[in-house]
């Protein structure tokens, strides 16, 4: 009798104890865990210590002797800097944070620079991917179109997808647009007229 009832007592015991520590420790220690991932952002550092703009390799786009933006040629997956941004192999970086790489940068290793800057103050990047202009790091959940960007670069004649007016049901379509033309100049130089017509540039 003795020994269920000491038993008993002793699983209690450590119901109590894990009762507590789901209460108080758990959550102390989640907050230490972010405060070492943001003292460890603020430092510009992984996991490993090691700097974060180690895990990305960029290279100039230049036009009449100038860079215009950088192009992401590699960059390690789930890197510290993949995981802030959702940064992409093929991305042109046009701008980061209110700084644009054709007004403040130089080179690749300075536009590494101003990246770590960036990461470390939680600013937007402006890049290209493909054909569309996006703003990194995108909301979660969200498509790898920008609503906003879909909305603004249609033109006249075309409508902008439903997706780019929340709560808005889509009108009826009057006409079809008249397709556009085929655009036959390189994959660069239509980058590069995208950069052109960002305003403020």
């Amino acid at each position: 009798m003795r020994m269920a009832f000491g038993l008993v007592s002793l699983l209690v015991t450590l119901a109590i104890i894990l009762w507590i520590f789901k209460m108080y420790e758990a959550p102390v220690l989640k907050e230490g865990k972010k405060a070492q991932d943001q003292a460890r952002q603020i430092a510009g550092r992984d996991e490993e210590g090691a700097p974060v703009t180690d895990a990305i390799k960029l290279d100039a786009q230049d036009r009449n002797g100038k860079m215009e933006s950088v192009i992401v040629t590699d960059i390690t997956p789930n890197s510290a800097l993949q995981q802030r941004f959702g940064l992409q192999k093929g991305d042109v970086i046009l701008q980061m944070g209110e700084l644009t790489v054709r007004d403040s940068m130089t080179s690749p290793d300075e536009a590494k620079d101003f990246l770590l800057k960036a990461y470390q103050e939680s600013r937007n990047l402006v890049v290209i991917r493909g054909w569309d202009k996006l703003t990194l790091p995108m909301p979660p959940g969200s498509a790898p179109v920008a609503a906003a960007a879909s909305a603004k670069s249609a033109g006249p004649g075309e409508q902008a997808d439903a997706t780019s007016t929340p709560g808005k049901a889509k009108e009826p379509e009057q006409a079809a647009p008249a397709p556009k033309q085929r655009d036959n100049r390189g994959a660069l130089e239509r980058q590069l007229d995208l950069i052109k017509n960002i305003p403020g540039q």
